[in-house]
């Protein structure tokens, strides 16, 4: 069974037995295709709503935003992302923030939700400790924007590259700033659906 960017099945095939190694490697790349990704390839701050558990068993998918404790090698295509911030984690992760030591920006209410425990158990487990340290913690969203912009070196901040998602498995929609509508209207993958 193979999923496609949107988390739903695009394709259902059975093979038999003697083939199962042949085939599994041939629907590896092909599976490749369908991944969701980020098609902007330089951006200066990615703000992530959410992490969780239910989004990726390292809070996200490594292989679209390029950070990982574990590897560092990925599968798709890896923006240059400058700095990350985080804004919340998932109520189905019931604390476990997994992921959240690799950003770079976190709100307070993302560090009140954590639970530690079951964090440092899974990090233990998975042997990725970096991945629950505590970020810099600021109180609001755009605080945790502008400290993010702050700690930027060389980039141009008259033309900021900002984007906002979701999360790594709903990438259907997302926003970016003034300075990446060029980039959005040069990719016939890519559709632009208006300003906020």
């Amino acid at each position: 069974i193979l999923e496609n960017a949107y988390d739903q099945t695009t394709m259902i095939e059975a093979i038999p037995a003697e083939q199962m190694i042949a085939r599994e490697k041939e629907l590896v790349k092909i599976s490749l295709d369908f991944m969701p990704t980020l098609m902007i390839p330089d951006i200066d701050v990615l703000v992530v709503q959410k992490i969780g558990k239910d989004v990726s068993g390292a809070g996200f998918d490594p292989n679209i935003l390029g950070r990982s404790s574990a590897r560092s090698t990925f599968v798709l295509k890896i923006p240059k992302i400058g700095r990350m911030v985080l804004l919340d984690v998932t109520e189905e992760s019931h604390g476990n923030g997994i992921g959240v030591g690799l950003f770079d920006v976190i709100t307070k209410n993302v560090f009140e939700e954590l639970d530690l425990e079951a964090m440092y158990a899974n990090a233990v487990a998975c042997k990725c400790i970096d991945d629950v340290k505590i970020p810099l913690m600021v109180d609001t969203e755009d605080e945790a924007i502008r400290v993010a912009i702050k700690t930027l070196r060389n980039v141009d901040k008259e033309h900021l590259k900002i984007v906002r998602i979701k999360n790594t498995l709903e990438l259907g929609s997302i926003e970016v700033s003034e300075a990446l509508l060029g980039c959005i209207k040069e990719n016939d993958r890519l559709l632009l659906e208006g300003n906020r």
